[in-house]
């Protein structure tokens, strides 16, 4: 039987991880595949998640899982 992968992401307030869960039909192995800060974006008004950072970090997972 083939393995399957799944890719989660992890975005909490300091940081984010891309993590691939293989599972051969019996088990599930979980692997760390990027990790990378959650820097916030400095507005004259606000503090907000760079979505365009986390986005750009979420592709470079992917990237790594395939």
């Amino acid at each position: 039987m083939s393995s399957h992968v799944y890719v989660a992401f992890d975005l909490g307030a300091e940081s984010g991880r891309a993590v691939a869960g293989i599972y051969d039909g019996q088990k599930l192995e979980l692997k760390t595949l990027h990790r990378f800060p959650n820097t916030p974006l400095r507005l004259p008004d606000a503090l907000t998640w760079n979505v365009l950072r986390q986005y750009a970090e979420i592709l470079q997972g992917i990237a790594l899982a395939v």
